[in-house]
């Protein structure tokens, strides 16, 4: 599940990458909300990273634990966060701020590119004038990719459950 789930977030980036549709420019202004947006985004993220506490808690079933549970926690922490970083530079290169919205902001990335190249985007004086009256898909291929990844996070929610799941017998015990 594991493999899956970078695969559609590395799936992701390269769609954003290889549809021409990534635009420096969607990254000014740095930070639009201000820093309570900052704030609210590093709250989200902290709890993305919660799940690696579980990990310590594995420590009885590896060979060395002393050498090889830092290297396990500090690398897949790592890995992580360039994950993160990627494909929030992918989406946010996709597509302005103001079309991501809070519950779906990389399906409405890959929407909003399937449906308005960027100056359409910059042009539009709301975010339905794009979306809402999307006719004809200019990158029929991005729509795709938003059925994939929405039907992959079927796959990311039952890895999370697993995991949280997994550590739970040892910490009670």
């Amino acid at each position: 599940m594991t493999l899956a789930n970078i695969s559609l977030l590395l799936l992701v980036v390269m769609a954003g990458v290889a549809s021409g549709s990534e635009d420096a420019g969607n990254l000014l202004p740095f930070a639009p909300g201000g820093l309570p947006s900052v704030l609210q985004g590093a709250g989200l993220v902290f709890f993305a990273f919660i799940g690696f506490d579980q990990v310590a808690s594995l420590t009885e079933e590896v060979v060395h634990p002393e050498k090889n549970m830092p290297i396990g926690i500090v690398g897949s922490l790592v890995v992580a966060t360039f994950i993160y970083v990627g494909v929030s530079l992918a989406v946010v290169g996709m597509a302005s701020f103001r079309y991501l919205g809070e519950t779906v902001p990389i399906i409405n990335a890959l929407l909003v590119n399937a449906c308005c190249d960027h100056i359409e985007q910059v042009e539009a004086i709301s975010v339905d004038e794009c979306l809402g009256k999307c006719q004809m898909f200019r990158r029929p291929a991005l729509l795709y990719v938003a059925h994939i990844v929405s039907g992959g996070a079927i796959f990311g929610l039952s890895a999370s459950c697993f995991t949280s799941l997994m550590g739970q017998p040892r910490i009670f015990h």
